[in-house]
């Protein structure tokens, strides 16, 4: 089952047994990670994941997850995708538009659970993506990867219906030791919510130890939570509370500060799927269209390579059933070349960051 994501085309002759014995290891190997994969990349199967298959995935994924820093250091090629939000079949709709890992790489920007109603399936399917290929597919926390959020929103409700308030506790244990940034070539600043005025300096990231547990204020909850505005220069207090919204002139100095082209951000619906503020500098993705049924927004994704930026936009994402797509759907996403030729604009000089 090498090529089982390579060849996603084949996804429904993926043969596997439902009814297959619980996996007894301590943690996933490779052919028992393909294993789970094939069934939960079926939304029926997927349900019928064990309590014991679930602990054996999240035990494994926080192992995995404390190896990697605070602060992701990526080199393109990369899609990154916004919020998902438990919606299954947006998830299937980026990989089949995409292309799915390892013949391409992904950076995900939080916020995998609540509102929707599959959080456990996305989260699941992405944690066994990054077990199986883990330098194709990167995850960043978003504010909904924290506790206060998703026993509010839905995710807790979902794990107890499903496990166990156990299991919900073990999502929370690997939601703590997720990535809280990335930089991506030296070039793009990739975070669920935006800047802060006490981040001075990328380290505070860098030297932050896991497990992190997101405080109310601060930096740390500026990440996750804070938004760009465009009728302020700099800072202002957020309408959501605790935080901050960051206007053009922070989000100039941020990026001279340190050396980077754009902030990537998701957090926010926006109506295309993607919106520049800050005279270029900040970039918001959504990753699901037709948010919670209600809002009438597209979804996008961005494409990073050594050609530039794109942004992908999925106008032409079906409605409801996206779970009949596979790899070899026709490719009728709209794309846009990148508005900004500036991209690389101080290539290789972020000091302690590789060449690619």
């Amino acid at each position: 089952m090498t090529a089982l994501l390579g060849e996603i085309g084949e996804r429904d002759s993926i043969i596997f047994s439902p009814s297959c014995r619980p996996l007894e290891q301590k943690c996933l190997d490779k052919d028992a990670t393909e294993a789970l994969l094939a069934r939960v990349l079926i939304k029926e199967t997927a349900k019928k994941i064990t309590v014991g298959e679930m602990r054996l995935i999240l035990r494994s994924s926080l192992k995995f997850f404390n190896t990697e820093p605070t602060l992701l250091d990526i080199s393109y090629p990369v899609n990154i995708c916004g919020d998902i939000h438990g919606n299954f079949e947006a998830l299937l709709f980026i990989f089949s538009m995409g292309g799915w890992p390892p013949t391409q790489r992904y950076l995900f920007l939080g916020d995998y659970v609540d509102r929707g109603k599959d959080g456990v399936e996305v989260f699941t399917l992405l944690l066994l993506l990054k077990l199986r290929y883990p330098s194709h597919v990167y995850l960043t926390r978003g504010n909904h990867e924290t506790a206060y959020m998703n026993k509010t929103y839905g995710f807790m409700k979902e794990c107890i219906d499903r496990f166990s308030r156990e299991i919900w506790h073990e999502f929370q244990h690997v939601f703590d030791v997720l990535p809280i940034a990335a930089i991506v070539n030296h070039t793009l600043f990739c975070v669920h919510g935006g800047i802060s005025p006490q981040l001075t300096d990328l380290s505070i990231i860098e030297n932050t130890p896991k497990p992190v547990k997101i405080p109310r204020s601060g930096v740390l909850n500026d990440l996750l939570w804070s938004d760009p505005i465009e009728t302020v220069s700099e800072w202002i207090p957020s309408d959501r509370g605790g935080t901050c919204s960051y206007g053009p002139a922070a989000a100039e100095l941020f990026c001279l500060r340190n050396r980077i082209s754009m902030i990537v951000r998701s957090h926010q619906v926006v109506k295309e799927g993607y919106e520049f503020n800050s005279n270029g500098r900040v970039l918001t993705l959504f990753g699901i269209p037709r948010y919670c049924g209600k809002e009438c927004n597209c979804s996008a994704v961005v494409m990073f390579d050594d050609q530039g930026i794109k942004v992908v936009d999925q106008k032409d994402a079906p409605q409801e059933d996206f779970s009949l797509l596979t790899m070899t759907v026709e490719n009728k996403v709209k794309t846009k070349p990148g508005l900004y030729s500036d991209l690389t604009i101080f290539p290789n000089e972020r000091k302690g960051f590789r060449t690619p």
